[in-house]
């Protein structure tokens, strides 16, 4: 049997093109299964196996040190745990961690179907609008008709906030957005005081 490769990888088997690989391993798709140079090689049978990282998160599994492949020892089963460093290396993902990933996917999921249920952002602005308006008047009135509205609305917001399940999320808010801030003014302040024009090479 011929093989047209693609570094060691097979693309197309043929009967009279590529390169002689011998008989393919009985019931193994050509995705699993590489050329050494010498043999075809099942990559379920090897325990060290050089990865290249591709686009959004994708590898691609070599026998070889080849170009922009690192070798991690592995089995072929354990392809599901790869993930990419922060250097871009590859690595093995604990049990730990991709329980946390599974969770952090679910989550995202359950907040885009709450995005949704509310209505979308424009209709989030909108009501967090008129509710700060409405507070807007009645801190400045007094009004005893929004002091009856705030009244009728506290409960509702209680269930939907409650502060056992927030607070701690509150608070995080609060102290990233204060970080964020003192950053931004410094950044302000650094421009307002500088003299220098950019631009000016002359």
């Amino acid at each position: 049997m011929k093989a047209i490769l693609r570094e060691d990888m097979i693309t197309q088997l043929s009967l009279d093109k590529g390169i002689e690989v011998g008989n393919m391993p009985s019931g193994v798709s050509i995705d699993r299964v590489r050329w050494d140079g010498v043999r075809l090689v099942d990559l379920l049978k090897v325990r060290h196996i050089y990865v290249r990282v591709l686009e959004h998160n994708y590898f691609e599994l070599h026998i070889m040190p080849l170009k922009n492949t690192h070798e991690v020892q592995m089995t072929y089963k354990d392809r599901k745990r790869l993930r990419v460093g922060s250097e871009g290396k590859p690595y093995l993902a604990d049990d730990t961690f991709i329980e946390q990933e599974v969770k952090d996917e679910k989550i995202k999921a359950a907040d885009l179907k709450l995005f949704e249920k509310l209505g979308g952002s424009q209709k989030q602005f909108q009501g967090l609008q008129a509710l700060l308006m409405a507070v807007i008047v009645y801190a400045s009135t007094g009004s005893t008709t929004l002091k009856t509205l705030f009244d009728d609305l506290t409960p509702h917001i209680r269930d939907a906030y409650p502060l056992a399940r927030y607070e701690e999320i509150l608070k995080a808010a609060a102290k990233h957005l204060k970080n964020c801030m003192e950053e931004y003014h410094s950044e302000i302040d650094r421009i307002n005081t500088t003299t220098e024009p950019e631009g000016n090479d002359d």
